[in-house]
């Protein structure tokens, strides 16, 4: 009570980096209540008062008789950790800058590029919170709709980055830890809780086929009709029917088959807690006689080693913004003969100017993501 008060009162002592608070009328947070604010402050001269507005607060706002609701959540398709299609907007708005006074939600845009600072602040905060009492996502109220077609995700968002489960984080601090110049194989790591992840062979909105003659083909991300093949698994999903849909997933057996690898290297974005103060860093690199960022880029690659035969490559990014490389790959039909995908090692080789390489043993497995957050030593 005393902290909503006090949100009232004065937002921005709750939240310093937000400089523009919305009025109420809008659907965005926070938000300053100027009248709120002047019967807060009533209040606080007015025991009773007070009283009285903490009464209405838990019989009414904190909705006391139906404390017994349990939220549960269902994701069909979205693009939790990114899309590559956001990467090639966001680099096509950049060499036309004309038009970005005529596209809305260019910050949409830069945060959903694969490898953005949005995605990789995040994974931090999930491992850490996962681990708390309390952490709201689990296997009893959460399930995730992924498009899989073949070796391709809905033809928009990649299968690894539609859902949260098991994903891998790992950080490698090269200045401090003892490391074989050999190379380095990652053996412990965090890992976000297991989920339920249904593949469906569709894609991520409706595909009209034979100029709209044809049938049309089934998007998870746009349920149009009662036998849409996602309510096969949302209805049973509502009553908490999990071995139900964990029997359906075997009776249609189809596979995830696409990762990623994501390298962070920190020499940026380590300490950052906002998309402002990354650009405050940025800046400072860019003053005469810095030297790092232009280091970095020059010659940072990152390469494969080592890796499966039957592991196709799909694409690189790498985001600048962020110091981010992200590697995408896929199974090939061949792996999954005998049955679900399993966990393969890769080898990676990474060089950048100004540092020691260094090559990385890493798992890979169909739906997951390895996020690496590496600090690389500088060298002699």
């Amino acid at each position: 009570y005393e902290e909503i008060k006090q949100y009232i009162a004065d937002p921005k002592s709750l939240y310093p980096h937000i400089s523009v608070f919305e009025p109420p009328e809008t659907p965005k947070y926070p938000k300053q209540y100027k009248y709120m604010k002047s019967y807060i402050e009533k209040c606080r001269e007015n025991k009773d008062l007070d009283e009285s507005l903490l009464k209405f607060m838990k019989e009414y706002s904190l909705l006391g008789e139906v404390k017994d609701v349990h939220f549960m959540y269902f994701s069909l398709s979205g693009s939790i950790f990114g899309s590559p299609h956001a990467n090639a907007g966001y680099d096509l708005l950049n060499s036309l800058p004309i038009f970005k006074p005529a596209v809305h939600g260019i910050n949409q845009i830069k945060d959903t590029r694969v490898g953005s600072f949005h995605h990789t602040h995040k994974i931090k905060s999930l491992v850490r919170e996962s681990k708390l009492p309390g952490y709201p996502i689990d296997m009893t109220n959460t399930l995730f709709v992924v498009g899989a077609n073949d070796e391709q995700g809905d033809d928009l968002v990649d299968q690894p980055s539609a859902h949260l489960d098991g994903h891998g984080y790992v950080v490698l601090d090269l200045i401090n830890d003892e490391f074989d110049n050999n190379g380095i194989s990652i053996k412990q790591m965090d890992v976000l809780p297991p989920q339920h992840v249904v593949p469906l062979e569709v894609h991520h909105f409706p595909v009209k086929t034979l100029w709209g003659l044809g049938p049309t083909l089934d998007g998870s991300a746009y349920i149009d009709r009662p036998d849409h093949p996602v309510m096969d698994y949302l209805v049973p999903f509502i009553y908490k029917d999990f071995a139900r849909i964990e029997k359906l997933k075997i009776e249609n057996p189809i596979f995830l088959r696409q990762f990623m690898i994501q390298f962070t290297f920190t020499h940026i974005t380590e300490g950052a807690e906002t998309d402002s103060q990354l650009a405050e860093m940025r800046s400072k690199l860019f003053l005469p006689g810095s030297k790092l960022l232009e280091k970095m880029l020059r010659d940072l690659n990152v390469t494969i080693v080592k890796k499966p035969k039957n592991i196709d490559i799909q694409g690189r990014i790498f985001n600048a913004d962020n110091l981010t490389y992200v590697i995408m790959g896929a199974y090939k039909e061949s792996l999954l003969s005998s049955g679900p995908p399993t966990t393969k090692k890769m080898d990676f080789h990474i060089l950048a100017r100004g540092y020691k390489p260094v090559t990385i043993t890493l798992p890979v497995k169909p739906g997951k993501i390895m996020f690496v957050n590496i600090t690389l030593q500088e060298s002699e």
